[in-house]
């Protein structure tokens, strides 16, 4: 285990590089649920797997700006433009990724501004490389710092751990996903006739202990499978809405103009 987290990747050792990508997940998961409250007024969900409070794309990207962009440090104009395009690239193939193999579609930018198949877009993609600026100058110092506090085999030995259970938590979110896939196409079909049986296996009975509607719902409530899956079977995400806030007030103005209006 030395030699693989010792071993470098165009600078950085291995074993920082799979620290940052837990670290920058689980941040990724903080600056979500943030965004969502500061715009929308909600808090829910923002996870990318389930059972863990990561965001993985974050970690790609942030992972992604650490060995691609430390060595620019003096050139914050080329961190921020390669840091926008590096993480487009990673966003774009997730989101295409995501759909090839599960047929849902995690998030739609088709109504913004110079999109991409609505996979990307130029407002997020600026996002991007502001978030870069922030990787590279600010965050990346004290995550070595804290990585560096753990080094030796303590440090190892937790980020095996850790690794071992995004592994797990990366092949349960396929198998849940392929399942909900499987009975929205199901919930699709017209009722002819009797509903046809189907035996399930081993595997797929244990996806559906580990993952049940509620917790794929409540996981991942943005994503168009799941979007549908609540519609066709009357389950609702959980959420807490900010009512102070102003999208909500807004809405509450408009209910209550319109109750007036008809009364």
């Amino acid at each position: 285990m030395d030699a693989l987290y010792s071993a470098t990747v165009l600078g950085p050792p291995l074993y920082l590089i799979l620290w940052v990508f837990i670290i920058y997940s689980v941040l990724g998961v903080v600056v979500e649920l943030v965004f969502c409250l500061v715009v929308e007024g909600v808090v829910e969900s923002r996870q990318g797997l389930l059972y863990l409070p990561l965001r993985p794309i974050y970690g790609l990207g942030g992972a992604s700006c650490t060995v691609l962009l430390h060595h620019l440090i003096t050139e914050p104009v080329v961190v921020f433009v390669l840091g926008m395009l590096i993480c487009t690239a990673i966003e774009y193939a997730a989101s295409l990724v995501m759909e090839k193999l599960s047929g849902a579609i995690s998030w739609d930018y088709g109504d913004k501004l110079l999109n991409v198949h609505g996979r990307v877009c130029l407002q997020y993609s600026a996002s991007w490389g502001l978030l870069s600026l922030l990787v590279v100058y600010v965050l990346d110092p004290v995550v070595y710092s804290v990585v560096k506090a753990l080094d030796g085999q303590i440090g190892q030995a937790i980020l095996t751990v850790l690794l071992i259970m995004v592994a797990l938590s990366a092949v349960l979110t396929a198998g849940a996903l392929n399942r909900i896939a499987r009975r929205v196409g199901a919930l699709r079909a017209p009722p002819w006739g009797e509903p046809a049986t189907t035996s399930l296996t081993s595997w797929q009975r244990l996806i559906d202990r580990l993952a049940p509607d509620v917790v794929v719902i409540n996981t991942f409530p943005r994503m168009s499978l799941i979007s549908e899956l609540s519609d066709r079977t009357g389950q609702q995400r959980a959420w807490i809405r900010w009512s102070g806030h102003p999208a909500w007030r807004h809405q509450r103005d408009v209910a209550r103009t319109r109750s007036s209006l008809s009364s």
